[in-house]
């Protein structure tokens, strides 16, 4: 059955462009609300096809978030939202407005972009410690381990070691060996220079995969 979107040009105020800052989003804003909305992002392709929550417009009631919307049908790889915008009358009429944030992590406010910036760190952690509250950084921001059962994990932490390494022969070997990644974890690895901050965040992902096996095994027959 063929429908139509309530509108097609992205809002002013939209959060997914990279020039607005979420807090200036009208009739006010809540952080809590706005990580909540996570739901609507598409873990995997299979999932998409069963997942019927979307973002909705902020500027428009009944309306569905065009920044959303399009990142969902490009990098965010919704296939279920693919199929269904088969039948969108007016989908060629869709609009963005400037430059767009790649995954929901990057619509978030500043503080909650940077490596560890929501926890507080001692001046005397060593490595173990800067490594344990990166993880609990992560749980915070509900981080899906259970969501990348194709290794996705130790790949990312294996490219952030090569991008400390300088090594991008072996940082290629490593994509050639387990395909590309998720759009989320090249942002990641494109976002963050600092060399500390790189393997903080590698040695974060390896514990993540940890906990993904350890929870996998655990779990009943």
């Amino acid at each position: 059955m063929s429908w139509r979107l309530k509108r097609t040009r992205q809002c002013a105020k939209c959060p997914w462009r990279v020039d607005v800052d979420p807090h200036d989003i009208p009739n006010g804003y809540c952080e809590e609300k706005h990580r909540n909305l996570k739901s609507t992002i598409a873990s995997s392709p299979e999932q998409s096809l069963t997942q019927s929550s979307a973002m909705a417009c902020h500027e428009t009631d009944d309306a569905h978030c065009i920044g959303w919307l399009m990142n969902q049908l490009g990098p965010g790889n919704n296939i279920g939202l693919r199929m269904r915008m088969m039948n969108c009358e007016n989908a060629e009429d869709i609009e963005l407005v400037g430059e767009q944030h790649e995954c929901f992590e990057d619509t978030l406010p500043d503080q909650e972009n940077s490596a560890m910036s929501d926890i507080a760190i001692p001046e005397d952690e060593d490595g173990v410690g800067l490594i344990s509250l990166e993880r609990q950084r992560q749980w915070r921001r509900s981080f899906p381990d259970e969501g990348y059962t194709n290794n996705e994990l130790p790949l990312a932490a294996a490219m952030l070691c090569c991008a400390v390494a300088d090594n991008r022969s072996l940082y290629q070997r490593i994509i050639l060996a387990g395909g590309p990644l998720p759009e989320h974890f090249r942002t990641i690895i494109g976002k963050h220079h600092d060399r500390k901050e790189r393997l903080i965040i590698a040695g974060a992902l390896i514990a993540s995969e940890l906990d993904r096996i350890l929870d996998e095994e655990d779990a009943p027959d």
